[in-house]
């Protein structure tokens, strides 16, 4: 795939990040199976060959997709990183940000992608490459006084993962959000981890959330 990128004319280099950014709000929007490579080359008015040649197949371009959106959240995470926010109000903001696409975003898109064994890898690296930036959040909210000294962060790490795991397929996604279930599960986390001053930190930022994400955090 990198050759092919860079084999291509700045022209080309344009249009390729055009068909990124349409095939993830379309894939994200309906599911990626709904959405074949037909429909993406129609909704960019290209032809099927012109698509290919950019992109080997769906599997590829679903790939870049998933990269184009952890790249949107990463810039993100730069931007706030570099605030005056602590470390615990820089958590919350990631999450919101999160739900912000959980809550637009069609459950076949993640159901999807399992069926994609390259592409679900990557989720899984990416995944993994997330949870180590928690477990830097984690010391430095220990150093900021919003943590606490006592805590195994490793073990917290290892349940996190088998809990979020454990939503991905459970049948509670039948009854409530993954945005529901996901932030009661961080909540319960973190108030368990937080000092007295993490915890006014924590009820601060949740009583200053807006609608409609204020509803995950409050129930």
């Amino acid at each position: 795939m990198k050759d092919r990128v860079n084999n291509l004319s700045p022209a080309r280099m344009e249009l390729r990040e055009r068909v990124i950014k349409v095939a993830f709000v379309s894939f994200s929007e309906k599911g990626v199976k709904a959405i074949t490579m037909d429909d993406i080359a129609n909704l960019l008015s290209i032809s099927k060959r012109t698509l290919y040649e950019i992109f080997r197949d769906k599997e590829s371009l679903l790939r870049e997709c998933v990269l184009y959106s952890q790249k949107i959240f990463d810039d993100y995470a730069e931007e706030i990183s570099n605030g005056t926010y602590n470390v615990l109000e820089i958590m919350l903001k990631l999450h919101q940000k999160a739900l912000e696409f959980y809550a637009h975003a069609n459950r076949l898109f993640f159901e999807d992608i399992s069926k994609y064994p390259e592409v679900k890898k990557l989720v899984h690296d990416l995944r993994e490459n997330t949870m180590d930036k928690n477990m830097l959040f984690f010391k430095q909210g220990v150093e900021q006084g919003l943590f606490r000294k006592d805590i195994d962060f490793d073990i917290i790490r290892l349940l996190l993962r088998e809990q979020l795991d454990f939503l991905s397929n459970s049948e509670l996604l039948l009854k409530y959000s993954f945005p529901e279930l996901s932030t009661s599960v961080l909540l319960i986390c973190l108030r368990g981890i937080s000092t007295c001053e993490g915890n006014r930190v924590l009820e601060r930022f949740i009583k200053s959330l807006k609608e409609p994400v204020s509803n995950f955090l409050v129930k």
